[in-house]
């Protein structure tokens, strides 16, 4: 996410930022071969979210595995930024011919629905343990989201075959 956070006002489930490739899960299709491809999905191997109330705590997934991305106003009145981090082990992929990489997500809650989406999805360096005043690295911004369908959105797509380049 870029630093400015202009109108993120909706919070997402399993979409942000990763250290590899992103999110709830991230889609590979590989050709091997001229003629033959093999499609695969994988999870993340660890996953973290960071708060700026909080600004030296990795936090782990809420209940229900949602995973809080943008602002939001708690009961005390503070207003909370967060950003979620997935980690994918692509390490099987090393040498392949990518002709398709994606991540998925879908939003399980939002703020408000007269906004416009903003959320963002980056490549960064690893994520180890990420707090707000030790952020990963932004490497690389994926085109996206697409595939918006309602609000909460059902199904939210980042293109990650540039990146994974």
């Amino acid at each position: 996410m870029t630093s400015a956070l202009s109108g993120l006002s909706r919070r997402a489930a399993s979409v942000l930022v990763a250290a590899g490739l992103l999110a709830g899960g991230l889609a590979l299709v590989s050709a091997p071969q001229a003629a033959a491809s093999t499609t695969s999905t994988i999870r993340p191997i660890s996953v973290a979210y960071i708060d700026s109330v909080v600004p030296n705590t990795s936090l782990t997934p809420l209940p229900m595995g949602d995973m809080p991305v943008g602002a939001f106003h708690s009961v005390d009145g503070r207003t909370h930024v967060s950003k979620s981090y997935f980690t994918f082990d692509i390490s099987a992929y090393r040498g392949a011919t990518l002709t398709f990489a994606a991540l998925f997500g879908r939003e399980t809650a939002v703020t408000d629905c007269t906004t416009t989406l903003d959320t963002q999805a980056w490549l960064t360096s690893t994520a180890r343990k990420p707090t707000w005043n030790n952020q990963p690295t932004e490497q690389t911004q994926l085109r996206g989201p697409d595939n918006e369908t309602g609000c909460p959105a059902n199904t939210l797509g980042w293109s990650g075959l540039a990146a994974s380049c």
